[in-house]
């Protein structure tokens, strides 16, 4: 049952509007983590044999781990969408929850992913960029998902990176198709080459 019929069938609007957006970046979360999980298939460092969720029963829980059987390498990811960058704490979690996923412990390659909506704290890019840990952004997501393609967004307009920061990107997932919905009061950023 939807939470928000009956105020919607009684006209409060409003009340239902507010809970949609409080409820909306969960949801949106979730499936991030599911189109992450689709562009992850064809972008880490190693052909994967298994790829998803991992959790526990006392409630622990890895958003991604990848996985190859033949040459036991294992991928453990984070996931963020939320309006902050995402920093070293998030990166320690990571590294004490893996010992938890009993797979080939102490005989494995062992590889991280963060992956954030809104980027790194500067913390968290050093090690990333001493190599230490995969960081993937929003740019970084649209760029391996292939959506700034003619046909990718619903206005069929091509987008430049460039335009990107204003936007907000909102993905749905259907098995393996990608789509993305982009919203900016109406504003299109369109390529130069539409100008000509």
């Amino acid at each position: 049952m939807n939470p928000n019929i009956s105020f919607l069938e009684s006209s409060r609007y409003d009340i239902a509007l507010e809970q949609t957006r409080s409820s909306l970046p969960a949801f949106v979360g979730r499936v991030f983590e599911d189109i992450v999980t689709e562009i992850a298939l064809d972008n880490l460092p190693f052909k994967t044999s298994g790829i998803g969720r991992w959790w526990n029963r006392r409630g622990d829980e890895i958003d991604l781990v990848a996985v190859n059987e033949q040459t036991r390498e294992i991928l453990f990811g984070e996931v963020k969408w939320t309006n902050k960058p995402a920093g070293y704490g998030i990166m320690e979690g990571l590294k004490k929850k893996k010992d938890l996923v009993k797979w080939h412990n102490g005989d494995r390659k062992e590889y991280y992913l963060v992956v954030s909506k809104n980027g790194f704290t500067p913390e968290l890019r050093e090690i990333m960029d001493s190599g230490g840990v995969i960081g993937w952004d929003m740019q970084d997501i649209t760029r391996m998902a292939n959506l700034w393609g003619v046909g990718a967004c619903h206005d069929e307009r091509r987008l430049q990176p460039a335009s990107f920061p204003p936007l907000k990107l909102i993905f749905h997932t259907s098995h393996t198709f990608l789509s993305c919905v982009l919203a900016d009061s109406g504003t299109v950023h369109p390529t130069p080459e539409d100008h000509a």
